[in-house]
């Protein structure tokens, strides 16, 4: 039988220090978002305050998560022993879903300029943002509709 992870709003499962250095460890290990200003506890703390951290939980460790800013996925990093089984798309589902409960229109996500980032974003309704160029050439710009407009 397979192991069975829950996403979870970020409340007290662990200390803000705790979260700061699973995401500065697991972004050096290739998490596809790409590292921005969200990096300081204080960012973290906020953020948390705000509701728009969610965690992947495997029983008492965190094994992945994802943190939202102003509809921008700032963060979407999951355990290397853990990646490529689901979790990563649970936890940008499960925030696509609360987004769309506060009625944003659109989430964007800028990652690092991989293939498995680019196949990851496209496989699940992302399209290429040409138009954005504000960071560099080794980013990639994604943005997916989350409601659809009525036809005039």
């Amino acid at each position: 039988m397979g192991q069975t992870w829950v996403i979870e709003k970020y409340c007290r499962q662990c200390s803000v220090d705790e979260l700061w250095h699973f995401t500065e460890e697991n972004l050096k290990n290739g998490a596809t978002t790409y590292p921005m200003y969200w990096t300081t506890r204080s960012c973290i703390e906020k953020m948390r305050e705000k509701g728009n951290i969610f965690l992947a939980m495997l029983g008492k460790n965190m094994i992945g998560c994802i943190i939202v800013e102003k509809g921008n996925v700032e963060v979407l990093c999951v355990k290397r022993r853990y990646r490529r089984k689901g979790v990563g798309t649970s936890l940008l589902k499960h925030m696509e879903n609360e987004l769309k409960k506060r009625r944003y229109k659109t989430l964007r996500v800028i990652s690092m300029k991989t293939f498995r980032a680019k196949d990851f974003y496209e496989k699940h309704g992302y399209e290429i943002e040409s138009k954005r160029q504000y960071l560099c050439d080794r980013a990639w710009h994604f943005k997916k509709g989350l409601i659809d407009e009525p036809a005039l």
